[in-house]
């Protein structure tokens, strides 16, 4: 019951901060503007501008991360078996544009940190189960494989 709870939650944090990734994209291409975050061809605060092109691609950067995270909550969702570099490979993708988008991306760092630590949860209570599960047909006589792919 826990550990369905917990990959229910991973998989809501996952949706929700790719949906928050989308404003990055909208403003990057001067589709939409918010009060909180406007147009600017800078990055890492004004410390880098890398001029109107330059802030289009890290758009495309944003919406194709965007798109990635929901993928990998409905992958986690469905109990998709994931490759174990998925989702922190994508943590570390959103790592960054959330650097390159500081100050104002600043609560996105918060989120991957919270969801790091969800994955983390949800994977030990997983690697348990399973530990625990391998020793007890261990015990009965059966072999077990390993698997290159998990679970989360």
């Amino acid at each position: 019951m826990l550990r369905r709870a917990l990959v229910v939650w991973l998989a809501f944090l996952l949706l929700a901060h790719g949906i928050a990734h989308v404003p990055g994209f909208l403003v990057n291409w001067q589709i939409a503007s918010f009060p909180d975050l406007t147009y600017r061809t800078t990055i890492f605060g004004t410390s880098v501008d890398v001029g109107p092109e330059g802030i289009r691609l890290i758009g495309l950067c944003w919406i194709g991360t965007a798109v990635v995270l929901v993928v990998l909550a409905s992958a986690v969702a469905f109990n998709v078996p994931l490759p174990p570099w998925a989702i922190p490979a994508a943590l570390i993708l959103s790592l960054l544009l959330c650097a390159a988008g500081w100050p104002e991306a600043r609560l996105g760092l918060v989120a991957n940190v919270v969801i790091a630590l969800s994955l983390l949860a949800t994977c030990r209570d997983g690697v348990a189960k399973s530990s625990q599960a391998e020793r007890d047909l261990s015990r009965r006589g059966w072999r077990v494989r390993a698997r290159s792919r998990i679970a989360v």
